[in-house]
Parts: C-alpha cells; sequence; structure tokens
C-alpha cells in the first residue's frame, strides 16, 4: 500500500519530494503494520471478540492519517484546513481500495460460478457449475454430466448430456 500512500501524499502534499512522501508513507505504514500485528497477536490471546475488528481497524486508520500527517510537518506541510494531509491520503487509499475491490467482483462474477447440494445427511447429491457464456452443466453426485442449461433473455433451455433439446420454460421478470 506504499505506492499508491505515495502518490495520494504527493498529490495532496505538493511540495513534498517523492523520496520524502515514499519515507514517510513507509515510516507511517511500518509503524501501522507493528500495531495490527500487536493487535492480532493480542486478540489471538485474549480472546477480544470479533465484533472489535472493525473498530480497531477505524482506529488504526485514524492513527495512521494522524502519523502522516505529524511526519509531514516536519518537511513544513502544515495542516489544510480541518483535514490534514494524512486524513486525504488514508481517505483516498480508502476509496482507491473500494475500486480495486469492485473491479476484482466484476472480474469474478464473470468467470464460472460451482455449486454443491448436499442432503439432509450432509451427502453430496449434485453439483453445478456456470461458466462465462452462461451455460449451466449439472452433475449427478459422481460427477457425470446429467444436464445442461442456457439462459437467453427470461428463457432456459434444458438439453440432456448428449445434447439433445429436453424443455425449456420462461420465467417473468
Amino acid at each position: 500500500m506504499s505506492v499508491p500512500a505515495t502518490a495520494f501524499l504527493k498529490f495532496f502534499a505538493r511540495p513534498l519530494t517523492w523520496g520524502q512522501a515514499f519515507t514517510i508513507s513507509i515510516l507511517c505504514f511500518a509503524i501501522t503494520t507493528a500495531l495490527v500485528a500487536v493487535y492480532y497477536f493480542v486478540k489471538a490471546t485474549t480472546g477480544i471478540a470479533s465484533s472489535v475488528d472493525g473498530s480497531a481497524t477505524i482506529a488504526i486508520l485514524i492513527l495512521t492519517g494522524v502519523l502522516i500527517t505529524r511526519r509531514a510537518r516536519a518537511y513544513d506541510i502544515d495542516k489544510a484546513r480541518w483535514l490534514g494531509v494524512g486524513g486525504k491520503t488514508i481517505l483516498a487509499l480508502i476509496a482507491f481500495s473500494w475500486v480495486l475491490v469492485g473491479l476484482y467482483m466484476l472480474i469474478n462474477a464473470a468467470s464460472a460460478q460451482d455449486r454443491t447440494f448436499y442432503n439432509l445427511s450432509g451427502k453430496v447429491v449434485g453439483r453445478s457449475s456456470t461458466d462465462s457464456q452462461g451455460t449451466t452443466t449439472n452433475y449427478d453426485a459422481s460427477g457425470k454430466v446429467i444436464s445442461r442449461e442456457t439462459r437467453s433473455g427470461n428463457t432456459t433451455t434444458i438439453y440432456d448430456p448428449a445434447g439433445r433439446n429436453v424443455g425449456r420454460y420462461t420465467t417473468n421478470r
């Protein structure tokens, strides 16, 4: 995260050189990484509830923003208005992370989706996989193809393992 942090810090504190911005971001994220490691060590040894994770993350992000702002002051970058360069950098990093997560989800949504079906005793009774064209292949418990389904608009066509059309249905959307 240090390279995007450096770029955002340089954008918000233009008088800084790239080397100064990189030094600030490396130092602050090293301290933050140590704090995260300590938090998870303490959590593992004391049994802190998982519900605290969100609050701890927010606190660590705020602390990182404060550290960046304070380190920038050493280079005569003063707090600008109500939010310092550290706060702006952290907010930009959060937005950047959301964009990356969104892209990841879009990319994975287009790839294959596999599902496994179980009976009440937990035994696998079937599987299905959907490829990028939307064709769903259904398998029995032994892995043998039992049918394929293709969708076009709101119409689904069902084929047997040999590829013969055995049915079609339409859903209202």
